[in-house]
């Protein structure tokens, strides 16, 4: 048998999920989105640059203009950014279709939006410079604006030490500032980043002293990433309760709250969870901290669990997440994931655990497979992923049991072909299937020690299939002779007749008793029950059949006088 384990079905857990950092980044607190952005003009960056060549360095407007036009660089910066990230999607799309000619198209032009981002970047830095170090500019109102964008920016290149050197004289020279809070945070992100996390509460702890200040929300957030990598979850996790909490109420600015804040707060609170919590508790966990958003949470913590090898408890959640929902468009996905766990938990051995998995599994394909709410895609990917479990399972274990002779093995790997070419009788390897499930069963016939094994009587018919399946099939002369091989044992008739000679002269003996017996009887009545037809059982009437095919499709075989003797035997 020829059997190939993919990563399909090999036991493997999935990539370690403990992050110890937040998706949520700095950048995503200190700059807009873009939907909000605007590609700045020609025409305004020209207008402004004329006002600033015909302004003298002694002018109290100057710093005004140049800062003005370091903002639009900014912008400009900002924009192309978002326009270079927005293509991340479409290059992901265009990879999965194997479309390299768009894939190509598409990286080309992130790659242009990229560079004039940095260009632009770079050009608002040397603007922000020539106010923050200009002599004449020291005395300017909105110097700790340009301070802080000035050493955001820097961060934004890399050039962190460079920007501390801003972000220390913001906090020095303007303790009233309203960017001290920022200031402080990004102190608070240096540490965290240098795994420095003392230090990092406490620059946190400082942020937090500002309750209405734009990033208390992030600092929050972080301090409980703080008590996470510090192994406290139970700190953690009140933490990101608070987050929630923060998050999901309106305040001045925002009246819908922070639904990006909120959301990876309820993302890393199940990461916290996974470490103490259990999965029996969970549902009412979330339930009361994730409200709509419950369900994904659930999700998360399956994947984790799966992630941390706790693949027993991940089991546990994608029953639950089934149970909750049993009409889920997920669901064929979610007992994919309950059989990869099964594997990763059993070393993808042949045990029945496994068995009942994938049985369980082509049930849910053929529930799925009968819906009309479902995009096609789904239907085909669940067929994909449970036709190529039970394929690959069935003939792996098959070619374990043809080195270990288990029966048990093979019995295993017998529920899977079973299944298989139940499920899925036209696939394109349902040739073969057929023919390896046959001599499965065959092979678990010879390893029966009991006469006339129904093994053999259950291998008959499938030889039998697969001559039917192809007349010109590579396997036709074996099955056709196999399946003749497997009705005569499952009648335990011998090669040499010899069965055949005793059965007549018991039945001459027989029939001298009756006769003796019957002597008195009248001699129609011995006539008619002398040559009364006796009907041909079943089993023999399907050998009957088996003989018949090899006889029409093998016509050319050395063994076909064999046949045609037993077929005129019976």
């Amino acid at each position: 048998v020829d059997a190939k384990q993919t990563a399909l079905t090999k036991p493997v857990s999935k990539a370690d999920r403990d992050k110890k950092k937040p998706d949520l980044a700095i950048s995503d607190v200190f700059s807009g989105k873009g939907a909000d952005l605007k590609a700045v003009t020609d025409a305004q960056i020209k207008v402004l640059q004329r006002l600033i060549d015909a302004t003298g360095d002694s002018d109290p407007e100057k710093p005004d203009l140049l800062f003005r036009m370091a903002e639009l660089y900014a912008e400009q910066q900002s924009y192309y950014n978002f326009k270079a990230r927005d293509l991340d999607e479409k290059i992901f799309e265009a990879k999965e279709k194997g479309d390299t000619a768009k894939e190509n198209q598409a990286k080309a032009q992130q790659a242009d939006y990229e560079k004039r981002e940095k260009a632009w970047l770079m050009e608002a830095v040397k603007k922000y410079l020539e106010v923050a170090n200009g002599p004449k500019y020291q005395n300017y109102t909105k110097m700790d604006q340009v301070l802080f964008y000035l050493a955001y920016l820097l961060t934004q290149v890399k050039k962190e030490d460079q920007a501390r050197v801003f972000f220390k004289r913001l906090i020095k020279d303007y303790p009233q500032s309203q960017f001290l809070p920022h200031a402080y945070l990004s102190f608070g992100e240096y540490f965290f980043e240098n795994k420095d996390l003392e230090n990092a509460l406490k620059f946190y702890e400082k942020v937090l002293a500002y309750n209405d200040s734009p990033v208390y929300g992030f600092a929050l957030y972080k301090k409980g990433w703080v008590y996470y990598n510090q192994t406290d979850f139970k700190s953690a996790m009140a933490t990101f309760i608070d987050v929630i909490d923060f998050a999901s109420k309106g305040r001045p600015g925002k009246p819908k709250g922070d639904p990006q804040l909120l959301k990876e707060a309820r993302k890393d609170i199940v990461r916290t969870y996974a470490q103490v919590g259990t999965p029996e508790k969970a549902w009412p966990f979330f339930q009361k901290y994730g409200k709509d958003y419950a369900p994904n949470m659930l999700e998360i913590l399956a994947d984790l669990y799966n992630a941390q090898g706790k693949f027993l408890d991940s089991i546990k959640v994608y029953r639950e997440l089934i149970k909750l929902n049993p009409g889920s468009d997920k669901l064929c996905n979610y007992q994919t994931e309950i059989l990869k766990n099964t594997l990763s938990m059993t070393g993808s051995r042949a045990v029945p655990e496994t068995v009942k998995e994938l049985q369980r599994l082509s049930a849910v394909y053929e529930q799925v497979s009968e819906r009309k709410d479902l995009k096609k895609e789904q239907i085909d990917e669940c067929r994909d992923n449970t036709a190529a479990s039970l394929r690959e399972l069935a003939t792996v274990w098959h070619k374990e049991a043809q080195k270990t002779n288990n029966p048990d093995t093979y019995a295993n790997a017998s529920d899977l072909y079973k299944e298989y070419i139940r499920r899925f009788p036209n696939e394109r390897d349902s040739y073969l299937m057929h023919y390896w499930y046959a001599e499965l069963l065959f092979k678990l016939g010879s390893l029966d020690t009991s006469t006339s094994s129904h093994w053999y009587c259950d291998a008959a018919p499938i030889y039998t299939d697969v001559v039917k399946k192809d007349p010109k099939g590579a396997k036709l002369k074996d099955a056709a002779y196999a399946a003749v091989i497997s009705w005569k044992n499952c009648l335990d008739i011998s090669d040499e007749g010899q069965d055949e000679a005793t059965k007549v002269k018991e039945d001459l003996r027989k029939k001298k008793q009756e006769r003796k017996e019957a002597a008195a009887a009248p001699k129609k009545e011995k006539d008619e029950e002398s040559f009364a037809p006796k009907p041909i059982p079943e089993k023999q009437q399907k050998m009957l059949e088996a003989f018949d095919t090899y006889i029409k499709y093998v016509p050319e075989a050395p063994e076909l006088v064999t046949i045609k003797y037993r077929r005129a035997r019976v």
